[in-house]
């Protein structure tokens, strides 16, 4: 029993193992037909397709893999999807290439063309550079006419400064067929000139009348083709424009184009320049401060309000104004507020006066005024009595409130005085009496007044006495170069030990000595004393140059004055090369300027030094920079004084040193107070530099005592004030 059961056991077992290898069988056929025969399809597709034989995607496509409904029959869509979207980016991606190889091609072709034009405008612009080199004003611009006329076959061409709020141009330069016309007046109105200054260059080469049918020049004188371009200031601002026109065509017009674009840049700097000596020129007729007319303008415009006074007997009338109390304001509240207040009192006096009338500032707070033609209806009286009301108005300024006042001093023509200088003299000495009866009221000039005059003459007599007993005294002032930062020379100046009065200055003495005539011996005492330090100074100061003396406008008034100094430099055998002399703008604003522009040259020769001393203050007048043989220009402590804060001051400095070197001239800034002034000076390329903060005016065996301690610091290139 046992025994079959067992039996039955292993033919049950043998049952399962049979059916279990059938079932085996089965699964491998279902296996090797549904997954292992696509993936070797799929297999034999991928490598074909990585070889880039695209063929093998049609091949897929038509396999009985891709015709299955299944899984692998959607994977085999979804790679032959894919591989035919790789083609087609492909082929895209070949002809990208080669078409972007063919514009290489095409670009490569067009530099080399554009090298050679450029090294073509490249000559031409070192030729026009060579030509215009050292030119500057009008035979700048006919230099740069012809040459634009001759390179580029221009039949015309135009060079103008925009004016009048760019409404027009008025020629700097007016060239037809090779000939230099006359300055005009061109209105920008319906032109191509009035395109490019608005957007920039343009081109119009045969078709410039029909774009422009109301510019009846272009019609008269026959222009076809027109190439116009701007010029720009140093900030970028449209100040001009140039252009080149030819009655046929231009063969090469945007090589004309890129040359005239490149030669306005200097044209441009080239007006630049000569607005700058526009601004210099202002500088030296108005008042920076109030826009007034200064003191050299006003004594102008009064000599001929005088000379109309004599012709039709009417009379004129000079007011002087001082405002009362103005240094308190300066004082306390600062060179800012007290330079507000004095701008409102201009705009004051201005309102108290008729159009015809002349008003300037003298400097300070002193202002004066000319009153033509004055009569009952129209008396001085009222004028002052208008002004001292003005002038009272409160002035607000930075939560600062000020009343004001101001004294007045009135002389009469022809009643008081008959010139100028008398005028003037007696309405000041008018003046002082007004501040003397209480201030913020008027005088009229009276003979009583004379004893101030008397005063003077005493002053005068004091003086006389001062030079033949020994009470002047010579003081020194260094001017230090500042690439060395070394004494390079000295300034000789004036100074009067009165026993009773002790130090006098300058300013109290010499307008005595002026009007006196002593101011001629005192400069020859002044330069024989130079003379017989001189040898002592070059000793300790090895690099000292010259030593410079200041001379007057009156002195140049004697016939003798180049003898008279030769021989003082030559008995004491002082070479004339170690002496500078300073003259001031004043003097050339008399009549007699041709004889002492002729002096000047004369003591030129000779080797002496000229210096012109305060420029910007006085006439300015930059003609006589070319006149006159001056050597060194030295720019005024007042537009110093302010450099650090007034842009202004900063600008005018900056073209004052610039037109200097332009003209070969040694610069040298006076009244240094600080070492940011000096940094200052020093960056826009001022040559010397003078003032307090490096020493200040002492006698001369005082400066000697002194030298040793510079001449070492100078050495070891640190800075430091010398020993006041």
């Amino acid at each position: 029993m046992a025994a079959a059961a067992l039996k039955t056991v292993y033919i049950v077992a043998l049952i399962g193992c049979l059916s279990l290898l059938l079932e085996l069988v089965f699964l491998f056929r279902v296996l090797r037909q549904q997954v292992l025969e696509p993936i070797a399809v799929f297999d034999g597709f991928a490598r074909r397709f990585a070889a880039r034989d695209f063929a093998s995607i049609g091949d897929l496509a038509a396999s009985s893999v891709a015709i299955r409904r299944d899984e692998m029959g959607a994977l085999a869509l979804a790679m032959t999807g894919m591989a035919r979207s790789i083609e087609t980016y492909e082929t895209r991606l070949k002809n990208i290439v080669a078409q972007r190889t063919e514009e290489l091609d095409k670009a490569n072709l067009v530099l080399q063309q554009e090298s050679s034009q450029r090294k073509h405008i490249t000559n031409m612009l070192q030729v026009i550079a060579k030509e215009v080199s050292g030119l500057q004003g009008e035979q700048f611009f006919y230099t740069l006419s012809k040459f634009l006329t001759q390179s580029l076959g221009a039949d015309m061409v135009f060079i103008g400064r925009l004016i009048e709020h760019g409404s027009g141009v008025q020629t700097l330069a007016l060239m037809i067929d090779g000939e230099l016309l006359e300055s005009a007046y061109y209105p920008l109105g319906g032109t191509p000139c009035e395109i490019v200054i608005e957007s920039g260059s343009q081109v119009y080469n045969g078709n410039v009348q029909r774009l422009f049918p109301d510019d009846q020049e272009l019609v008269d004188l026959g222009m076809r083709s027109y190439i116009g371009t701007q010029m720009l200031d140093s900030r970028g601002e449209v100040v001009g424009h140039l252009a080149v026109l030819s009655r046929g065509t231009f063969d090469q017009p945007e090589t004309a184009g890129l040359i005239i674009d490149s030669v306005s840049a200097r044209a441009a700097y080239e007006l630049d320049r000569q607005l700058t000596e526009e601004v210099i020129l202002r500088q030296a007729t108005t008042d920076s401060l109030t826009n007034l007319p200064n003191r050299a303008a006003f004594m102008e415009r009064l000599q001929h309000l005088l000379y109309q006074a004599e012709r039709s007997g009417e009379r004129l009338a000079v007011i002087f104004i001082d405002v009362d109390n103005f240094k308190l304001v300066n004082d306390q509240h600062g060179h800012a507020v007290g330079d507000y207040v004095l701008t409102v009192i201009a705009k004051r006096l201005i309102r108290c006066v008729r159009k015809n009338d002349i008003i300037g500032r003298l400097g300070g707070d002193e202002f004066i005024v000319a009153l033509s033609d004055v009569s009952d209806a129209y008396a001085p009286e009222q004028v002052a009595r208008n002004i001292l009301r003005e002038i009272t108005h409160e002035i607000s300024k930075e939560n600062n409130r000020f009343t004001m006042s101001c004294s007045i001093g009135i002389s009469i023509y022809p009643d008081d005085a008959q010139v100028i200088d008398s005028l003037i003299n007696h309405a000041d000495v008018a003046m002082y009496r007004a501040k003397e009866s209480g201030r913020n009221n008027y005088q009229f000039f009276k003979a009583s007044m004379k004893e101030d005059i008397e005063n003077s003459s005493r002053l005068e007599m004091a003086l006389r006495k001062a030079i033949s007993n020994g009470e002047l005294e010579v003081y020194y002032q260094p001017i230090i170069l500042l690439a060395s930062k070394r004494i390079y020379k000295l300034e000789a100046l004036l100074r009067w030990r009165h026993p009773e009065m002790g130090l006098v200055m300058p300013d109290q003495f010499i307008p005595v000595a002026e009007r006196s005539g002593l101011i001629v011996p005192m400069s020859e005492f002044v330069l024989a004393q130079v003379c017989d330090d001189y040898p002592r100074f070059k000793q300790r100061f090895t690099g000292l140059e010259s030593i410079s003396v200041n001379f007057s406008a009156r002195q140049f008034r004697n016939e003798d004055l180049v003898s008279r100094v030769l021989a003082i430099v030559s008995e004491r055998g002082v070479r004339c090369q170690s002496v500078e002399i300073e003259i001031t703008e004043n003097m050339f604003i008399e009549d007699h300027d041709l004889a002492t522009i002729q002096t000047l040259h004369e003591l030129s020769n000779l080797g002496f030094r000229l210096a012109l001393d305060d420029f910007g203050t006085g006439y300015s007048s930059l003609g006589y920079l070319k006149k006159v043989p001056i050597d060194t220009l030295k720019i005024d402590r007042s537009f110093v004084r302010d450099l650090t804060e007034e842009p202004d001051d900063l600008a005018l400095v900056c073209s004052i040193i610039e037109l200097a070197h332009s003209f070969r001239l040694a610069v040298i800034a006076e009244g240094v107070e600080s070492q940011l002034q000096e940094d200052i000076l020093r960056k826009e390329g001022c040559d010397f530099v003078q003032g307090y903060h490096y020493a200040c005016p002492m006698p001369a065996e005082k400066l000697l005592a002194s030298a040793f301690a510079w001449c070492e610091l100078g050495a070891s290139g640190e800075t430091e004030r010398l020993p006041s």
